[in-house]
């Protein structure tokens, strides 16, 4: 395992997707723009920050990502112009989200992960109910993000199996 962590933000959690604390400032649930720490930083952030900004170990984080697709980031109503050279198409549930992120029809049913969309052709796409909105597969590609669900976040193989003690004002909390 590498000397690499996240600090997470329990209380930032949108939907599923928990929050880290961003490279840049804030939060955001894009891994790709989490702070990156070393063990000995996540574990001198831990003993004096809040308990539940947590830190994880980004290797096993990385291991369980899904890329999902924001809604505030792509068009809310359906867009039939793909370039003649790429006519794949995908679509999403309307009106359904977990926190923003959309649900994409896939073959057999719908599903938050953009990886697992079913690629339409135009015809296809032109026969789906108005209970979706139909995209260019290229924009949903551009904004598809790295997010990591709290339903696979493992406290004792992600933090104290990483090597990181839980200081005691985090004790007291549980």
């Amino acid at each position: 395992m590498k000397d690499r962590f996240y600090i997470s933000c329990l209380q930032q959690n949108v939907g599923s997707n928990i929050a880290f604390h961003g490279a840049n400032s804030g939060y955001t649930t894009d891994v790709s723009l989490a702070e990156v720490v070393s063990k000995e930083v996540a574990q001198q952030y831990w003993n004096s920050g809040r308990s539940y900004d947590v830190p994880m170990a980004a290797d096993l984080v990385d291991e369980h990502l899904i890329m999902k697709v924001d809604s505030q980031r792509i068009p809310c109503k359906s867009v039939f112009s793909a370039p003649k050279s790429e006519q794949q198409y995908v679509a999403f549930k309307r009106q359904m989200w977990d926190g923003n992120d959309v649900y994409w029809l896939t073959e057999n049913a719908l599903d938050l992960d953009f990886q697992k969309a079913k690629i339409l052709t135009i015809n296809e796409a032109k026969k789906l109910s108005d209970g979706f909105v139909v995209l260019p597969f290229h924009i949903a590609e551009q904004n598809k993000r790295p997010t990591f669900s709290v339903a696979n976040y493992s406290p004792r193989k992600m933090t104290q199996g990483a090597g990181i003690v839980m200081p005691n004002h985090a004790k007291k909390r549980k």
